[in-house]
């Protein structure tokens, strides 16, 4: 199973977060469509992660329980708490499809460029430039 990064896993949370609060501002004919979609793409029945489509928590699911957690007492038989891991939850929220979920729901990103820092070697002694590619997507309305 490939490695996700803890940057990438901090870039996961925030666009989780933001996309569910999207996904509830959403007219209810197209938010239900996508949320239904959104469940689909995300969910991984043998998992050990949880994202609740709520409130944007991620977190195991021993933590992200639905005894445990405050969202999970919400409309009955449309799930909040799924199953789904690192790997799914990067192919969606750092791809694409994400980007495709936000127009359909009517919100067009704003991407930013890429952040450069500057790191000096006193062993080699060389001044060098490190590019570190954080492309975060803003959402507007």
């Amino acid at each position: 199973m490939p490695v996700i990064k803890d940057v990438e896993k901090t870039q996961i949370k925030s666009r989780a977060r933001r996309y569910v609060q999207d996904l509830a501002d959403a007219p209810l004919s197209s938010g239900l469509e996508l949320y239904s979609e959104t469940i689909s793409k995300l969910h991984d029945r043998s998992s050990r992660l949880r994202i609740c489509l709520k409130c944007g928590s991620i977190d195991k699911k021993e933590i992200l329980a639905d005894s445990n957690h405050n969202c999970a007492s919400g409309i009955d038989k449309l799930p909040v708490i799924i199953l789904t891991n690192w790997v799914i939850l990067k192919n969606f929220f750092l791809t694409d499809e994400y980007v495709n979920a936000l127009r359909r729901l009517g919100v067009e990103p704003i991407s930013t460029k890429p952040i450069i820092t500057t790191t000096s070697s006193k062993e080699e002694g060389t001044d060098t430039k490190k590019q570190v590619e954080k492309t975060v997507i803003e959402t507007t309305k």
